[in-house]
């Protein structure tokens, strides 16, 4: 049972409906994607200290809204600069391994405005969608769940290509960690068959 609805079955009301949910799952995945990219794009530590560090980055990255995340992801992805990869300098325990990997895209200034734009779009309808537009939607009136669907659909295809920008950087991310890793794995075996060969 729907709330302020008729008990009568209604195609285009179910079709409204469906359509409210695959929009607001796809806000739900793109923000999901944007958390994953945040915490992996920018790692900086000690290897002793990187899950901690991950695990407060995850706590932080998870509670924010869609609009803080949007800025945030903007903001380290198209920075101008590189994050500073070297450890601190009051730093006393040297000999431990220090890692740093930071996800930085290099665009025009054109393309990064338009990006903004785009995502300054996904923030604005989903928030519209959310606390706006159904407060509005009378499931009851086939002309409210045709202007509703139409909305909901032209809304869907641009929410995907913002998406897959992010999976894209995100996979791009993913597969260039199992490659830093299966690296350090290999400089680690030799440094471990160098040092047993020299005792």
């Amino acid at each position: 049972m729907y709330l302020g609805m008729e008990e009568e079955r209604s195609e285009l009301r179910d079709q409204a409906l469906q359509k409210i949910g695959r929009n607001v799952l796809n806000f739900q995945r793109i923000e999901k994607a944007l958390k994953s990219l945040i915490i992996a794009s920018n790692i900086r530590g000690h290897a002793s200290d990187l899950a901690k560090i991950q695990r407060n980055r995850f706590e932080r990255v998870d509670k924010s809204s869609m609009g803080l995340l949007v800025g945030e992801f903007l903001n380290l992805v198209y920075a101008n600069d590189l994050p500073n990869a070297e450890p601190p300098r009051s730093d006393d325990s040297s000999s431990e391994i220090w890692i740093s990997f930071s996800l930085r895209v290099q665009r025009d200034e054109q393309y990064i405005r338009e990006q903004r734009e785009a995502w300054s779009r996904v923030v604005e309808e989903r928030n519209a969608l959310i606390h706006q537009r159904l407060w509005a939607f009378d499931p009851n009136s086939d002309e409210s769940c045709r202007s509703l669907i139409s909305s909901l659909d032209e809304q869907n295809e641009r929410l995907g290509a913002q998406y897959e920008l992010v999976m894209q950087m995100l996979g791009r991310v993913q597969s260039l960690q199992q490659e830093i890793l299966a690296n350090l794995e290999d400089i680690l075996l030799r440094t471990e068959r160098g040092s047993g060969d020299g005792a």
